[in-house]
């Protein structure tokens, strides 16, 4: 890409289409896709130009995002502002991007016009601007486009205000941000300074510098309407901005960015003697299908200048758009005729309905009889938001614990699907006019939806639980919304005529003997008549493999049990009992079965400075209790207690599960990266019924986690059990064979304890490279060998993060090399002692002299000599692996006599020192016969 690059700034530099720059003063690219479905894009290309240059716009490259581009043709322009030469060049090109995918479709053309004054040297600085797209599988989309010009006038001293009048026919949200105006692709133009620097203010008190004389200038963006306030301008001239629109739409439960626009625009400061006109709008509102809206927007001056109101519609009203009375006309301000105004009317129809406001921008423009106009704008943003839907009859069946619920036939035809939301137990709500849907907050869960009829029947109903409905009404077209929230209406609590579960809670935390505690009580409203106790209970346990296992094969009375050798650290469990009344009408036969519960499963996640939790619970009473609102959050570190460190009021939840965000606000110490924590927390639950033992508390798995970590772990201190060579050689037997390095070593306290393990590396030779060996969590390793001690060591710890701390200290370890040569051969008495030469003392040979065995030797070649130095016998590696030795004969296997005689001897040794690993030895032996 970056060769990609150059390349279109050679064309760029080098093209003859730039003989003269452009004067660009500002620009957008908007995007539109031809047909829903389609990879196929119109893309148009407006540039905004200084007319009173003899150049034309164009000349300039295209770039698609995907590495195809063009070379845009000579561009003619038209006149939008005669007063300010300020021109516009349009340029629509259709391009096929191939692939759903994101694209940054960009242009990028020589020179802006000269005289920037927050730019250094302009006039030779590039144009550069860029667009998003964000093409999503089966997501179809409309592009934003913008209603006001992008070159816009201010006076100095005075507040300015601007909005690009973003239209966006598909009602998504749209978010602005300032945005630095850019040369190319992420290099922001040379010696760019916001409009509000100090630098533009000389001669005024910088202090004092807004529109009012009572603080700093400011220069700021509403990310939500657009309005762009600079209270006051400096210095006058042009100045050169940017503003990134952003386009978001909710997919599911999810925010997600189809795109932005980075629009380049300018602001052209002057001296002006005039006062800025405004404007009193209503306050924002919100309304429902079948009303209707009835407003006036009065328009005043200072001066008492005749102002014009202008509207600007950011939306799309299908057959149902309000009206303006009077827009885009001068009308007076002076005292006795101060009538200007916009009388606005709207009839609010069902299509209306969806999740964005409606934004109306207001435009206010005076006309002094001298001097520069002024204009103001502002934004009135109007939700309209579908009526709640009407119950109708709630109808309770005891017997068959089900519960019917009927409403009222919604009215509006683009809403056919009410959903119908439940919780347990009430929960006080104030409902305001514009919140859509329910807050999950409140603790409601869907429990089902209906199209085209007005009945749901709940055949999920428990014993002992008290149960909250609301209904909703979803809007499918031509906007996803949702109505306000039917009233809260419960039922109950159910009779408690079967076991209802009130614990699942997890007292261990392991892999192999995690223990959970289950209670539950007895059917305690049932006919006692009928099914008299004692009754008897049969417990099944689920976990994710979904099928239920009994976990005892006997039946017990009592209500409370604790399951154990499970997998709490791995795996979630859930439990329902049967119960049996062996003495009622039902005999062996179940009785009834309770709903399935299962202990709050709890999830860590690092994140830098802190650590995420989350934590949820598949159970059949409430966790959200406004009586019991408090969740506890317990810590420990490693070889620590559980320490309560914080609460989580459960009525503010707003995501899918609870969550808590540990930063280190306990005791104000800040979590360390190199600390491995451990948590839990316990829930406060209710089923609603004042006959059930309230709160329900259950815990947690208790998990392990830290903070995001970044740095390596400490240096272990390492060190070996030492080997003392006089003593293995004088007290080891000739056949030992328990090889074996014993290592230690220790971690600083001062380093946390985020060691995950403990990599070891050894190698057995200087002249080879470190290799892997083994990993440990402990402090200490034996390493097992044959035939030799010898090695070298060092040892490395790796964090949870993973990242590998500094390596400790290589410490090697040498075997011990021996070998004993007598002075003294008596072959010929037999008698065991010196019968040979050199007598190497074998495994399996009886001596009580441990000395004499000969250690890690690998060869040994012995030359023999008589007392001429004539060579009478040899003695080599190879004959001694065959147990050869000299019995004092030649090497013709002839006698020699009685006398001394002289050896040579090279012996080597299974060593790492290489010095050790050769010895030489010469003497003297005396046959005897």
């Amino acid at each position: 890409m970056r060769i990609f690059r150059c390349f279109i700034w050679l064309l760029v530099f080098l093209g003859p289409c730039f003989a003269s720059a452009s004067h660009i003063r500002g620009g957008e690219i908007t995007i539109k896709q031809i047909q829903c479905g389609s990879f196929e894009y119109e893309v148009t290309l407006t540039i905004y130009t200084d007319i009173s240059s003899s150049s034309k716009a164009g000349g300039g490259i295209l770039l698609f995002g995907d590495g195809a581009f063009i070379t845009l043709p000579e561009l003619t322009n038209t006149i939008v502002d005669a007063n300010f030469n300020v021109g516009k060049a349009i340029f629509k090109i259709t391009h096929n991007f191939g692939k759903a995918g994101q694209y940054v479709v960009s242009y990028l053309e020589r020179n802006r016009n000269g005289g920037i004054l927050n730019i250094l040297n302009s006039f030779a600085v590039p144009f550069y601007i860029e667009t998003q797209l964000n093409i999503l599988a089966g997501v179809c989309n409309n592009p934003l486009s913008f209603s006001v010009l992008p070159i816009d006038r201010a006076c100095r001293g005075i507040s300015f205000s601007h909005n690009p009048g973003v239209v966006d026919i598909d009602g998504d949200s749209v978010s602005y941000e300032i945005f630095v105006p850019e040369k190319e692709d992420g290099k922001v133009v040379d010696g760019f300074l916001l409009p509000n620097d100090k630098g533009f203010y000389t001669g005024i008190d910088y202090q004092k510098a807004n529109e009012k004389q009572t603080g700093l200038p400011v220069f700021q963006i509403d990310n939500s309407t657009g309005l762009l306030i600079w209270d006051a301008p400096g210095a006058i001239g042009q100045y050169a901005i940017a503003l990134k629109v952003v386009e978001w739409r909710k997919i599911g439960d999810k925010w997600v960015k189809l795109g932005y626009t980075v629009r380049d625009m300018q602001i052209i400061v002057e001296d002006c003697k005039n006062a800025r006109p405004f404007m009193k709008l209503p306050k924002d509102i919100c309304v429902k299908p079948g009303n209707s809206i009835s407003e006036i927007i009065r328009g005043f001056d200072m001066d008492y200048d005749q102002v014009k109101i202008e509207v600007f519609t950011v939306d799309n009203f299908f057959s149902s758009p309000p009206i303006f009375i009077n827009k885009d006309k001068f009308q007076s301000t002076s005292p006795g005729s101060d009538t200007a105004s916009i009388k606005f009317k709207w009839n609010i129809t069902c299509e209306l309905v969806r999740d964005q406001p409606y934004k109306i921008i207001f435009k206010i423009t005076d006309k002094p009889i001298n001097g520069i106009r002024l204009s103001f704008f502002a934004t009135w943003s109007i939700s309209v938001i579908g009526d709640a839907p009407k119950y109708r009859l709630l109808e309770l069946n005891l017997a068959a614990k089900t519960l019917k619920v009927e409403w009222e036939p919604y009215p509006c035809e683009n809403a056919k699907t009410i959903e119908i939301w439940r919780r347990v137990d009430r929960f006080q709500y104030t409902q305001n006019d514009c919140s859509r849907g329910i807050p999950r907050s409140l603790g409601f869960e869907k429990i089902g939806s209906v199209t085209g009829s007005t009945i749901y029947v709940d055949k999920d109903l428990n014993p002992g639980a008290q149960y909250c409905y609301r209904l909703v009404a979803l809007y499918e077209y031509p906007n996803r919304s949702f109505s306000l929230a039917a009233a809260d209406t419960c039922i109950g609590p159910i009779v408690v005529d079967a076991p209802v579960v009130t614990n699942v809670s997890v007292n261990k935390t392991d892999s192999l003997k995690g223990e959970i505690l289950i209670r539950w009580t007895a059917p305690f409203e049932i006919d006692k008549l009928q099914f008299p106790p004692p009754y008897e209970y049969e417990l099944y346990r689920v976990n994710a493999n979904k099928n239920f296992t009994k976990v005892m094969d006997h039946r017990i009375s009592d209500t409370t049990y604790v399951d154990n050798n499970l997998n709490t650290t791995d795996e979630l469990y859930g439990y329902k009992i049967v119960v049996y009344s062996p003495k009622g009408l039902s005999k062996e036969n179940p009785l009834d079965t309770s709903a399935t519960a299962f202990y709050p499963r709890l999830e860590p996640e690092s994140r830098k400075n802190g650590i995420y939790l989350s934590w949820n619970a598949v159970v059949p009473w409430s966790n959200q209790s406004q009586r019991f609102p408090w969740h506890y959050i317990y810590r420990s570190e490693e070889g620590s207690k559980f320490v309560l460190i914080d609460s989580v009021n459960n009525s503010t939840l707003t995501d899918k599960e609870f969550n808590y965000l540990d930063e280190g606000k306990y005791k104000s110490v800040i979590l360390s990266d190199n600390i491995v924590y451990q948590y839990m927390i316990s829930t406060n639950g209710t089923y609603g019924n004042p006959k059930l033992k309230e709160p329900l508390i259950n815990f947690s798995n208790e998990v392990v986690a830290q903070p995001i970590d970044k740095s390596p772990p400490c240096k272990p201190l390492l060190s070996i059990v030492n080997l003392v060579c006089e003593d293995f050689i004088q007290t080891s037997v000739c056949d030992f064979n328990e090889f074996k390095n014993t290592l230690n070593w220790s971690y600083p306290n001062s380093c946390g304890n985020d060691v995950a393990y403990y990599k070891i590396l050894y190698l057995n030779s200087y002249d080879e490279e470190f290799k892997f060996l083994a990993t440990t969590v402990n402090l200490s390793f034996v390493h097992r060998k044959q035939k030799s001690f010898a090695g070298c060591y060092k040892i490395i710890a790796v964090d949870h993060s993973g990242n590998v701390g500094v390596e400790s200290e290589i410490i090697c370890i040498e075997n011990c090399p021996n070998i004993f040569i007598p002075n003294v051969i008596t072959p010929s008495n037999q008698d065991g002692l010196n019968d040979t030469f050199p007598g190497i003392v074998k495994a399996g040979d009886k001596t009580e002299d441990f000395s004499k065995c000969p250690r890690f030797v690998t060869t040994i070649d012995i030359k023999i000599f008589n007392l001429w130095g004539q060579q009478v016998y040899a003695l080599n590696s190879q004959s001694q692996e065959l147990g050869v030795e000299w019995s004092g004969v030649d090497s013709n296997g002839k006698e020699l006599p009685s006398g001394t005689y002289y050896y040579t001897a090279n012996v080597y040794f299974d060593v790492m020192n290489p010095e050790l690993q050769h010895q030489k030895m010469k003497g003297w032996i005396q046959l005897i016969r």
